[in-house]
């Protein structure tokens, strides 16, 4: 058929399937893997008054016994350093009292951050929209909300003394017990390898480009060399900046069909190396070629064995691409939950298969974002476009205002107007049939799945969705 001369698709769709629970707070206690580390210590006051006035005391009998309570919360910790280069990494939690304290801190919102599940923060006391400084300077880390049991200070540090602050609001879950007292912890580790943790993930590609994502156990420069195979080529060389979340976009030579490439991670001078991996590129315009479309992987402690032989079966399909239609982990949110849940079951698969990404309703931990690298033009957009030889894929967020007249809807049809390609494929984590009444919220966005998207993608004569 003339749709067999063009394209070959191949999906394989995960059903969730899983019951949700709530997540042990040790799960997600980034004491960092496979790293040596030491307590670093420090002077902390504390407040509860937004930070008017701070006490050596930690507070205490402050805290709700209602569902919902919030209490503000500052922590100031002062120290010292005497080579900042002899700090590779530090980090900073807050506890209750206890040889295994639980206490998380998440940079954003609550109900942002759970994915809409109260469960998702566990029993535990979470510092809820952390801002964190270090001498001044805010601390970044990822985009979109974490939750992290240690949570990593990237901003540099200086010989002598150091200020650390932590403001935010204490949640303690309504299941669990009321917080005693919350303290404030330091951590640091020498000099060592950083390692690759969380990759590496092929995302956006074509004709002469890729882009690979990776995260490493300490801020690190990040080196990808890609070697061209076919035809030979000279090696081309991509350096990242210092960082924990690294994205790497690589110009290769015209014509160049496939490379294979590794990545090395350099903190204070000791590298470590992985790959090498292949990778190849899309086809031209009137070829063939496979894709596979995955989704609803929640991965899940229960799920590893069904992820890992789900992914042996993409590599055994040999697609040049992945869609990937989101709901990647049970808690997304929770930082240390990547590496063993979604990344070890699928081995390699990520790093020589490259993804085209678009979210669903448990994408919302930074994690997903800065691992995926979208079609977007920043790379982590939830709308994109993207033709590859016959097909036109056009990927949107289910979760945002598709109202007519909105200018999401706009752009939408922009698109389907536009395309030329034999097929369209509409990628999306929200689909239709899943818009009834169990998942209508009051503003009915849910619902524009089914009432206003299919009847566009019927006007266009669109493919699939």
């Amino acid at each position: 058929s003339s749709f067999r001369r063009h394209l070959v698709v191949t999906a394989a769709l995960l059903a969730a399937g899983i019951a949700s629970r709530a997540v042990d707070a040790q799960d997600a206690a980034l004491t960092p893997p496979e790293l040596t580390t030491r307590p670093l210590a420090a002077e902390w006051t504390y407040s509860t008054d937004g930070g008017q006035t701070f006490t050596a005391t930690p507070p205490k009998g402050a805290f709700p016994q209602e569902r919902d309570g919030l209490v503000p919360l500052a922590f100031r910790g002062t120290f010292e350093i005497g080579n900042p280069a002899q700090v590779a990494g530090l980090w900073v939690r807050i506890a209750e009292p206890g040889d295994t304290p639980k206490a998380t801190i998440c940079d954003g919102n609550l109900l942002a951050a759970s994915g809409g599940n109260w469960k998702d923060l566990t029993a535990c006391p979470t510092l809820l929209d952390a801002r964190i400084t270090l001498n001044g300077a805010p601390v970044p880390y990822a985009h979109g909300p974490m939750l992290a049991s240690w949570y990593p200070v990237v901003t540099a540090l200086q010989p002598g003394r150091n200020t650390i602050e932590l403001t935010g609001n204490c949640y303690t879950h309504w299941q669990g017990q009321p917080a005693t007292a919350i303290t404030a912890r330091l951590l640091m580790a020498d000099p060592q390898a950083a390692g690759i943790y969380n990759g590496p993930l092929l995302g956006d590609f074509g004709v002469g480009f890729f882009s690979v994502a990776c995260r490493t156990r300490l801020p690190a420069e990040l080196t990808v060399v890609v070697t061209p195979t076919s035809p030979p080529a000279a090696p081309v060389t991509v350096n990242g900046p210092r960082a924990v979340w690294h994205r790497v976009r690589v110009e290769l030579p015209p014509g160049t069909t496939a490379a294979t490439y590794t990545v090395t991670s350099r903190a204070g001078g000791i590298p470590s190396s992985v790959g090498p991996f292949t990778v190849r590129f899309p086809p031209a315009p009137d070829d063939h070629h496979r894709f596979v479309a995955l989704g609803n992987i929640m991965a899940d402690p229960s799920a590893k064995p069904r992820w890992a032989n789900t992914a042996a079966l993409v590599r055994r399909l040999d697609p040049a691409f992945v869609v990937l239609t989101g709901n990647c982990n049970m808690h997304s949110t929770w930082d240390a939950t990547w590496e063993e849940r979604y990344f070890t079951p699928v081995g390699g698969l990520f790093a020589s298969v490259p993804t085209l990404f678009t979210p669903a309703g448990r994408d919302v931990g930074g994690a997903v974002h800065e691992l995926h690298v979208t079609p977007a033009i920043d790379g982590y957009g939830h709308t994109w476009a993207k033709p590859i030889g016959p097909v036109r894929f056009i990927g949107i967020d289910g979760s945002f205002v598709w109202a007519v007249g909105d200018q999401n809807y706009a752009w939408l049809e922009e698109q389907l107007a536009a395309a030329k390609e034999k097929f369209v494929f509409v990628l999306c984590g929200f689909p239709a049939y899943a818009s009834g009444g169990h998942s209508k919220r009051p503003s009915q966005w849910l619902a524009q799945n089914r009432e206003v998207i299919m009847p566009l993608l019927g006007k266009y004569r669109v493919s699939a969705m």
